[in-house]
């Protein structure tokens, strides 16, 4: 007759230990994971906000005849020029008039760093939220300080306006930042 092998009592324990530090390895790393997901997701999450709205301003700056910053950088006009009421029969598209005179509506946009949102002033609709007023960046000239989201400077002999905001998100209790500007040529000025 055959003996029956069964396992010791120090084999099972050292079995389900070996179980349990795998099981808590595991669930470490998924933990990490998450966190740094989550992280990731925030950050883009404020890029693409603050490049769609930064586009939205940019295409208006960019084929304005006209623009003024006014309220301590805070808020931006710009005037279109108006469009010929004949087809060009080469482009099939409408161009501008010339001499340049305005089509008589002003677009803008204004920051509101208590609301921390921008605002595009035509349709009053908010295209960029969680805004700070602050530079958080301590590398930066104007750390701790407040910053001008619109400015007027020139390149060469032309003149461009930059865009700037600075966004935050609160993730996995971490405060985020996204920083973007951007530099853009007023072409019809």
């Amino acid at each position: 007759m055959r003996k029956k092998q069964a396992s010791t009592l120090v084999e099972v324990i050292m079995a389900t230990m070996l179980m349990m530090l795998i099981t808590l390895g595991t669930m470490s790393l998924m933990v990490t994971g998450t966190r740094y997901m989550a992280r990731t997701t925030t950050d883009l999450t404020l890029a693409g906000k603050n490049a769609q709205g930064l586009r939205w301003v940019s295409e208006y700056a960019r084929g304005s005849m006209s623009a003024t910053i006014s309220n301590s950088g805070k808020t931006v006009n710009f005037s279109i020029p108006a469009a010929a009421s004949v087809v060009d029969s080469y482009t099939g598209e409408r161009e501008y008039t010339y001499p340049l005179a305005s089509d008589g509506v002003t677009r803008g946009f204004t920051v509101d760093f208590g609301a921390g949102t921008m605002t595009d002033l035509r349709g009053n609709k908010v295209i960029v939220k969680k805004i700070t007023g602050i530079d958080p960046d301590p590398t930066s000239s104007t750390y701790g300080q407040a910053y001008t989201p619109f400015s007027f400077s020139m390149v060469g002999s032309h003149k461009v306006i930059i865009i700037q905001l600075i966004t935050k998100d609160s993730v996995v209790g971490n405060v985020r930042y996204q920083r973007m500007k951007e530099t853009v040529l007023l072409r019809n000025t």
